[in-house]
């Protein structure tokens, strides 16, 4: 167990619990857990969630592959009275040539293959202004 093994470091990150809004989403993620365990869906748990933090817009940062489960996904936020910006897992791609890989190391050789940029996925979800003007 990491905190036989490392008690500094489950200090240390216990010292970030300092933090008031660190402390409310503990606080308010175990009222949920206690209310809906073993009762609620992950769903259900995160709709409550954020209602009881006061969130009124959530994010959702998705495989391109789950698209059509976000969509759903989305729909359900939505029904809870929650505003959703969502991203796909290639915006903000990067050609998988400029990270060194050789065509024949792609999925579908001689095609354009992008990596996942989950740093420019964040950027444009906090401020989608930004990301559109460049």
């Amino acid at each position: 167990m990491p905190s036989k093994v490392d008690p500094d470091a489950i200090e240390q990150a216990w010292g970030y619990q300092a933090d008031p809004f660190t402390m409310q989403v503990a606080r308010i993620a175990a009222m949920v857990e206690s209310e809906g365990y073993c009762k609620w869906s992950r769903v259900e748990e995160i709709c409550k969630f954020a209602i009881k933090m006061g969130f009124r817009k959530v994010g959702i940062a998705t495989c391109i592959s789950f698209v059509d489960l976000s969509r759903v996904f989305s729909a359900i936020l939505e029904s809870h009275g929650l505003e959703v910006a969502s991203v796909a897992c290639k915006n903000g791609g990067i050609p998988k040539e400029e990270i060194g890989l050789k065509d024949e190391e792609k999925i579908r050789p001689g095609t354009y293959e992008a990596i996942c940029n989950p740093i420019a996925q964040a950027r444009n979800w906090l401020n989608p202004r930004a990301a559109s003007s460049t």
